[in-house]
């Protein structure tokens, strides 16, 4: 048995149609990969804008707050001393809240706050010669306040530049303090824990820093109901109050 072959020649390209054939190719290969990044980018984008717009569609009516500030301490007179002095001491507190309407909210805070009071020695004209300690300790508060805003806004991303906080409610009271108390010629120091309810009364002006985040000042008097006759531990009928003045933060939550 035989076998025929054919031998067929083989074709070559000219140079210069295979050299346009690779630039052309190249040329290709060079537009579609930026189309292909800047389709890819804008895809992202999208993505991304539809996202937060879903996010940002829903309010978020939850919050976190922190203050730091100072605070005082309103001693009730007492009938032994001559003067009273209450001196300002360093606070801080920590918050939660929660919108229920574009005028009011729910607040809950917890504080700490230290508090002292000197007594003015005061000579026969009435000019001060020195003062001496009265009453020290430390504060501890937890208090819910339904509050006011008078710049209506239910949404977070609504919120107007400047707010402005008006609440009153109800708080209770721990303390440990020492007072001295100077009967005659004789003083005596007792070591005593008060505790007990409060109205805090406070108010609250905000300024926007971001979708988020807000900043704000804020003063709080706390109106206690302690009864000093019953503890023995002043001659009359008035309480002691506190106050604050601190600089808060806010962050929505959800």
């Amino acid at each position: 048995m035989s076998y025929s072959y054919m031998i067929f020649p083989r074709m070559q390209w000219p140079n210069s149609l295979s050299a346009n054939l690779i630039h052309r190719l190249s040329q290709r290969n060079s537009l579609i990969l930026p189309l292909f990044l800047l389709s890819f980018t804008l895809l992202f984008q999208h993505a991304l804008f539809a996202q937060s717009f879903y996010r940002e569609k829903s309010p978020k009516t939850w919050h976190y707050q922190l203050g730091v500030g100072t605070g005082t301490f309103f001693s009730a007179p007492r009938p032994s001393y001559d003067a009273v002095r209450d001196t300002w001491q360093p606070t801080l507190q920590l918050g939660i809240g929660k919108r229920f309407t574009e005028h009011f909210l729910l607040q809950a805070n917890a504080a700490f706050q230290p508090f002292a009071s000197h007594e003015l020695l005061l000579d026969e004209e009435g000019i001060q010669i020195g003062r001496e300690p009265m009453v020290h300790g430390q504060s501890y508060t937890a208090e819910i306040v339904p509050t006011l805003s008078l710049f209506p806004a239910y949404h977070h991303i609504s919120r107007k530049r400047i707010d402005l906080h008006l609440g009153i409610g109800l708080g209770y009271l721990f303390t440990y303090r020492t007072e001295d108390i100077t009967i005659g010629d004789t003083t005596y120091r007792f070591n005593a824990i008060k505790q007990g309810f409060y109205v805090p009364i406070k108010s609250t002006l905000w300024f926007r820093l971001s979708a988020k985040q807000d900043i704000g000042v804020e003063g709080n008097f706390l109106y206690t109901f302690f009864d000093p006759n019953r503890e023995g531990l002043s001659r009359n009928r008035q309480n002691d109050h506190f106050g604050r003045l601190s600089f808060m933060y806010r962050r929505f939550l959800r």
